[in-house]
């Protein structure tokens, strides 16, 4: 199994858009497996073209729960194959198009909505709260590490109110859906893309602007030097193989030991991380 990675471009309340999207992927031959926490990166197996219908669904319980409920999904036809978070991906067998998973729209709206509040939502609260520190308690004249810090907080806060915004704007479309007893009215294609590609922009920003203001913390370190740059050096190898490297590690090692290893890179990151921010 051959695992590529591509740019993810929505966000999880334009569910309707990653269907078709995922839709379109599966007829070009990228059959989607995962997609990271950030929503930035997209994984997908590639392979032989098919017609796949996909189908976005929220689940959280526990793994014997979770276990049942795609056995149960898998006799009504779908497939369970990958996840955005807690929001779980199912797919048809090619060429068959099954019932959705909710055959009530309300039940489907809501499940959606409990998905929107495990990140989106309580992550949009916070950056509308730091949108009022950042904005508020700007200096007028700005080092470096200063400017790479505004960076951060601004990608960081723009990052948070879009997923608030378009989370809140499915809220409101979907209640009105409900209340009008009417399909839900399904935000246009072009303008879910725009909007889910803004908001993985302002993520890798988000980063640009943290790995900028440590690399310029290291001028202002006082005592080893040596240690620091590797310290630092490390934090940022060990980020990048985590985020770029992580297929080509599960296409040459099994299953098991691919996750021994990006473990073991999740907590070199960690400690070079912990270490470094202590001796700025």
């Amino acid at each position: 199994m051959k695992l590529v990675d591509r740019f993810w471009p929505f966000l999880k309340a334009d569910y309707k858009s990653i269907e078709k999207y995922l839709e379109e992927q599966s007829r070009k031959g990228l059959h989607i497996r995962m997609v990271d926490s950030y929503g930035i990166r997209a994984t997908y197996e590639k392979a032989e073209p098919r017609s796949i219908k996909y189908c976005l669904d929220y689940f959280s319980g526990t793994e014997e729960e979770a276990n049942a409920y795609q056995t149960m999904l898998c006799d009504a036809g779908w497939n369970f194959v990958g996840q955005i978070d807690e929001n779980l991906i199912f797919a048809s067998n090619d060429g068959e198009t099954p019932p959705r998973i909710h055959t009530d729209s309300e039940e489907e709206y809501r499940s959606i909505r409990r998905g929107l509040w495990m990140f989106d939502l309580p992550i949009g609260v916070i950056s509308l709260i730091l949108s009022y520190f950042v904005f508020t308690n700007v200096p007028e004249i700005m080092s470096h590490s200063q400017w790479f810090y505004l960076l951060a907080c601004i990608c960081m806060t723009g990052f948070g109110l879009i997923g608030l915004y378009r989370s809140l704007l499915f809220i409101y479309r979907s209640k009105i859906a409900v209340l009008k007893n009417k399909p839900l009215k399904v935000s246009n294609y072009k303008v879910a893309k725009f909007w889910g590609q803004l908001h993985a922009f302002l993520g890798v920003g988000m980063g640009v602007g943290f790995v900028g203001r440590l690399s310029i913390g290291l001028e202002s370190i006082e005592g080893n030097q040596l240690l620091a740059k590797i310290l630092f050096c490390g934090t940022i190898v060990a980020w990048l193989v985590i985020i770029f490297g992580m297929n080509t590690i599960y296409n040459h090692f099994t299953e098991k030991t691919g996750k021994k290893i990006i473990t073991a890179l999740e907590i070199i990151f960690i400690c070079c991380a912990l270490a470094y921010c202590g001796m700025l």
